[in-house]
């Protein structure tokens, strides 16, 4: 495999099965037609797909491939477009499809390909997704077609039985920490343990995090609702714990968001009772093993419980003020 190909990849962080494939796929000459790339926002989706457009490009146009590779990579090549949902729309439309169609069949204008991704593919309507089955299943010489979306459910069957379906990896905390680090974007070590542990595996959302200082507060909001519970034993008042929660749930969005961030908690805690090496989705390893031991396993199933009961109470006109101090009632005396 020329290592040139590789070199392609170079910006995307894990996902080596994925660069492998495509590796394999260009060198051999075997790419097919139509792809669906899946996976959450922030995973490296469109860093993918433009990869793939550098390496085929390295490939197969050997004059003035520097020149050309450079002008995918900085996203204004003449035969590699990105199509995403238009300002002033919610989706992407059977126009905007059918308007690209005519286009497809044209000699490519620098390259030897022409490639159409298709950003938040799942956005696009019924009506899109059967005007793009004439592409897919007529394919123009040498067009590539690549459709990124979140949820593969969201496209027909029609579609996925027509394309080649590739998942995202998932990273692990670790991983995403490490990333963090050798990126440099944050010193902040908390923060990067907030962004690690909530990102659900996806790089550009963990970046995201990082500058999203209400998440972080909520986060944090959250620890110190599990540390007040583990401050009970040691002389903690009620009315101190109570004026807590009801201030860090002042608004319906804030009571929501600190639910969510209790539930991952309770989470954390259960499952470190029964598998000492799990992965924690809120706590790093010695927080978590340290709540754990303080807490019984049945004061941790009450909090749990009362946390999915306000959740599900959410999807009702609820007075929040109410809800909080029931949460605060119910998670103090649980412990």
């Amino acid at each position: 495999m020329p290592a040139f190909l590789k070199d392609s990849f170079c910006k995307i962080f894990g996902n080596e099965k994925n660069i492998e494939l495509f590796c394999d796929l260009i060198g051999t000459g075997r790419m097919s037609h139509a792809y669906l790339l899946v996976g959450p926002d922030g995973s490296g989706k469109k860093t993918l797909a433009f990869a793939v457009a550098h390496a085929l490009a390295r490939a197969t146009s050997a004059a003035g491939s520097d020149a050309l590779c450079a002008k995918i990579a900085d996203r204004c090549s003449a035969d590699v477009f990105l199509i995403g949902i238009p300002e002033d729309k919610k989706t992407i439309g059977v126009d905007l499809v059918r308007s690209i169609i005519p286009s497809s069949v044209l000699s490519p204008n620098e390259l030897e390909f022409k490639m159409y991704i298709f950003d938040n593919a799942e956005k696009m309507t019924a009506s899109a997704q059967n005007a793009m089955l004439k592409i897919i299943e007529e394919p123009p010489a040498n067009v590539y077609i690549f459709l990124l979306c979140s949820d593969a459910a969201s496209i027909l069957p029609t579609v996925r039985s027509r394309v080649q379906t590739v998942k995202m990896d998932l990273l692990d905390s670790d991983q995403i920490d490490k990333y963090l680090h050798s990126a440099g974007v944050s010193s902040d070590q908390k923060k990067m343990v907030f962004a690690s542990k909530i990102c659900g595996g996806s790089i550009g959302k963990a970046t995201e995090l990082l500058n999203d200082e209400k998440e972080f507060e909520l986060y944090n909001a959250a620890r110190t609702v599990v540390d007040k519970q583990l401050e009970k034993a040691r002389g903690g008042t009620y009315y101190g714990f109570l004026n807590y929660v009801v201030a860090a749930a002042s608004t319906r969005d804030r009571y929501e968001r600190l639910l969510d961030y209790l539930a991952l908690a309770y989470r954390d805690l259960t499952v470190k009772k029964v598998y000492e090496n799990a992965d924690m989705r809120f706590f790093d390893a010695d927080d978590a093993e340290n709540a754990a031991v303080r807490l019984p396993g049945e004061s941790i199933a009450l909090c749990n419980d009362a946390v999915i009961k306000m959740k599900n109470d959410c999807y009702f006109n609820v007075n929040i003020n109410c809800a909080a101090f029931e949460l605060a009632q119910t998670l103090w005396h649980a412990v």
